[in-house]
């Protein structure tokens, strides 16, 4: 571990020194320690007392330092994360691009999320809070774009995708075409029961053909859809997954959006916040997640003081509701509320 730790740490330091060798123009240094405290109401005296209090609070602080720049024809990008909880530095996110003939090839570690959704992007193969190891390569033509890309888990080769993506604008509106591929022969976890060893694996071979549509009407409020086809060949099933939903700016600049969307249960979500307002000091966002499956509810509203420019404090309750047989009552929290302060050096 200690090694590991020097090892990203020189090659840091050594991508800083880039930025006094000529032809190398830094871009954006930043530094930033973010604290976060988290209580939890735990409702299950089934699970044993170590589980509960673990699961009850704790507290947790990352350090984040990141450097982007470019070099010649090339533009990189270097995130590295450490954290006191399992005192750990890695590798967040690193990337190059360039270009390559008539396109542009982009190489490394980073989220390749697409997808319009809030909460949710029905064509993305992937896991949407997660870095992947990858490349995508891109050719702009006129107001089109054609992509190809893959990635897989650096943590469980088991789980990798590929995609083949054909975006175009129209005046006011923009559509994409997906066909992806993904292959997920990983380990299943019991969220839950951390104790419990996982001893079943998902042999999920899918093949997905998706398309994204947005329509900006010009006067605060955007509509956007998404549908995805995936054909399990594993399990010779087809499933389908879906999007529907719009975002509206009102003129005091608060975002209001509200959007179903199905994955194995329908989801019904409305978000209201004035993210929008950039001369606010306080931004603040109320989120209500109801599965119209089995009436479960999810309800959430984070508060943060965004005055200053180098510390943010802010505050988030987290309630799950619903019948005790619901999906968001599975998990054996009533509710958390989280305090986090991040302080950005830089």
């Amino acid at each position: 571990m200690l090694n590991k730790r020097f090892l990203l740490i020189l090659l840091f330091i050594f991508i800083f020194n880039l930025s006094v060798i000529d032809n190398v123009r830094a871009i954006e240094i930043d530094s930033k320690l973010t604290t976060e405290f988290n209580y939890s109401h735990i409702d299950d005296n089934s699970l044993p007392k170590a589980v509960i209090e673990d699961l009850e609070s704790d507290i947790e602080s990352t350090l984040e330092l990141s450097l982007s720049g470019i070099y010649k024809l090339y533009q990189y990008n270097i995130i590295l994360e450490g954290e006191t909880e399992d005192s750990s530095l890695d590798i967040e996110e690193a990337t190059i691009s360039g270009m390559i003939a008539n396109g542009i090839l982009e190489v490394g570690k980073r989220d390749w999320t697409w997808g319009k959704g809030f909460d949710y992007s029905p064509t993305y193969p992937l896991n949407s809070d997660e870095n992947y190891i990858g490349s995508e390569l891109s050719w702009m033509v006129d107001y089109s774009t054609f992509k190809v890309g893959a990635s897989l888990d650096s943590d469980d080769k088991r789980f990798y995708s590929s995609w083949i993506k054909f975006n175009s604008l129209l005046e006011s509106s923009d559509y994409t075409l997906i066909l992806s591929y993904q292959q997920d022969d990983s380990e299943l976890e019991d969220l839950y029961q951390p104790l419990k060893k996982a001893n079943t694996v998902r042999k999920e071979d899918g093949i997905n053909l998706g398309m994204n549509y947005s329509k900006d009407f010009l006067n605060g409020l955007t509509m956007r859809g998404e549908y995805n086809l995936r054909y399990w060949r594993s399990e010779r099933e087809e499933s389908s997954y879906y999007l529907l939903g719009g975002e509206y700016i009102t003129e005091g600049s608060k975002v209001i959006t509200l959007e179903y969307y199905r994955k194995e249960d329908d989801y019904l979500i409305c978000v209201i916040g004035n993210q929008g307002d950039s001369f606010a000091d306080w931004s603040w966002e109320l989120e209500e997640v109801y599965n119209l499956s089995d009436f479960g509810q999810r309800r959430s509203f984070e508060l943060a003081y965004t005055a200053k420019d180098k510390l943010t404090p802010s505050v988030e309750v987290i309630n799950f509701l619903g019948p005790k047989d619901s999906q968001f009552q599975e998990n054996p929290k009533d509710w958390t509320v989280k305090f986090k302060v991040t302080i950005d050096f830089l």
